[in-house]
């Protein structure tokens, strides 16, 4: 519930009117979309098998994000998620 309280001076008098209005959480905080940065894959670089011209090798994990939460405290919006590295 959202406590409100307008004053109004009318002939020099100062008339409270209070009001609740209910709120809906939804109506108050709006989706996050989570930024393009976060992927679902990583690559990471690992010395070649054989020694070479090419002496790193890349290998695709994937990602996975488990108990992510977002919150808002001090006009930081921070996000929050156990990262787990899947093999092939």
């Amino acid at each position: 519930m959202l406590k409100t309280k307008v004053t109004i001076n009318l002939l020099g008098w100062s008339i409270p009117y209070y009001r609740e209005i209910p709120l809906q959480s939804d109506e108050l905080i709006k989706p996050v979309l989570i930024p393009s940065a976060l992927r679902s894959e990583i690559v990471f670089p690992l010395p070649a098998a054989q020694y070479g011209e090419q002496r790193l090798e890349f290998v695709k994990r994937s990602l996975d994000f488990t108990r992510s939460t977002v919150g808002a405290n001090n006009n930081i919006l921070e996000y929050k998620s156990n990262i787990s590295f899947i093999k092939p």
